[in-house]
This record gives C-alpha cells, structure tokens and sequence, in this order.
C-alpha cells in the first residue's frame, strides 16, 4: 500500500525507499526467505542473517561505511534496538534534522 500510495503522490525514490524501510519491507535475503522466494536468509558479505536492520547497520561491510564517514558513535545505539520502529524512535528523539538527514542518505547510499 505504501509503494501505491507514494506513486499516486508522485515521491520520489528515495521516499518510497524509506517507507519501505519503516514497513519492514526490503527486499532482504531474510524477508525474502519469509516469504518463500529464496531458502537462504543468510547475508552474502558476512554470513549472519541479513533483516533490514542487518543489511543497514549490523553487517560488517555496513559498521565500516558508518565508521569511514564517521559516524559510527551516531549509529553504535543501533545495535541495542530490535526492529527498524525501535530505530526510528531512537532516531527521531533529541536528534537534529540535519542529523536525521543525513543519516537517511547514508543508509539510502548503503542500501543502493
């Protein structure tokens, strides 16, 4: 519903990324195998099983982007929430619009 929603309104990409984001719904090897079209939900960079928060935060292909563009003290906290709605309330509490903007375009770059 989010994707038809966004098309009707004409978003953009990245907006569409992001509500799939905070459904849960990228196309992760883990959310793939629940759904049946693959048996494997195991990431192909580290072998841990590649959820959403995972394939943006948790991997360690991923820990080293956020560490290169400095950000890691930004995004450790990460490690503590279960679900992307747990991120997204950490996100949104005290941070700065700026910070939550970039933040967006790192896992947005992350993801692509």
């Amino acid at each position: 519903m989010g994707g038809k929603l966004c098309a009707n309104l004409q978003c953009d990409q990245k907006s569409i990324f992001f509500v799939t984001v905070i459904h849960d719904s990228l196309p992760t090897q883990f959310n793939l195998a629940r759904r049946g079209v693959i048996r494997d939900s195991r990431c192909k960079q580290c072998g841990g099983v590649e959820s959403t928060l995972h394939a943006l935060f948790w991997c360690i292909a991923t820990t080293a982007v956020w560490k290169q563009v400095g950000w890691w003290s930004l995004v450790k906290p990460f490690l503590l929430q279960v679900d992307m709605k747990g991120v997204l309330i950490w996100l949104v509490k005290g941070r700065s619009h700026l910070a939550l903007d970039m933040v967006g375009w790192v896992v947005w770059v992350v993801w692509r």
